[in-house]
């Protein structure tokens, strides 16, 4: 089916101390996915994979590093194959809070080698790619100091075979006042805000 419309999305390969990766399992067609999803009005593509990640896992992103665009037309909704991606993917190594095993949206959370998700036979092709991209990305560099999405003056972008945007480490991290207000927000499985932690796991 060829693509009518474009929606602009965000997905995260979030890591643990281990540098284990998380996905979650979707609750629409039970396959293993990253988490993901479309941006909606008034939030930037960066506040949507911070809200996405919170609504499919209960996680607080403190920072984060882009460091691909996909937007070809082989990369659709899951649910709406008219529907053409254009993502920026998020490589995610400073978080906190507790993970949530289900929620609305999710049947399971859990924590994968890079070895076991390449052998996963019900992990969505679309997910593979940024995986396996964000292994040679760069973690982010922390900063108390609020960040907008910064890249280099000039960037060495480089594309791959299959047309993805790959460019050097963008640092975001969050201001304060949108992390507060995410906190503060009803979690999607009915439970309440999530309290603030400071450990990295």
């Amino acid at each position: 089916m060829t693509p009518t419309y474009i929606v602009p999305a965000a997905r995260a390969v979030i890591f643990d101390y281990k540098n284990r990766i998380l996905l979650i399992r979707r609750g629409d067609n039970k396959q293993w996915a990253l988490p993901a999803g479309g941006m909606e009005p008034g939030e930037s593509v960066t506040e949507c994979m911070a809200r996405e990640v919170w609504e499919e896992t209960g996680l607080t992103i403190e920072s984060a590093t882009a460091f691909a665009i996909y937007s070809e037309p082989r990369f659709t909704a899951p649910t709406r194959p008219d529907a053409q991606l254009l993502t920026v993917a998020y490589r995610v190594d400073k978080w906190s809070g507790d993970l949530l095993q289900t929620t609305n949206e999710t049947d399971d959370a859990r924590w994968f080698t890079v070895n076991e998700v390449r052998s996963l036979s019900d992990f969505m092709p679309m997910y593979l790619e940024p995986t396996m991209a964000s292994l040679s990305s760069k973690p982010a560099i922390y900063s108390d100091q609020p960040l907008s999405f910064r890249i280099p003056s000039s960037p060495n972008v480089t594309t791959s075979s299959g047309g993805a945007i790959f460019f050097p480490s963008g640092v975001i991290t969050f201001r304060p006042d949108f992390k507060s207000s995410l906190l503060n927000q009803t979690h999607s499985s009915g439970t309440a805000g999530l309290s603030p932690l400071t450990r990295q796991k």
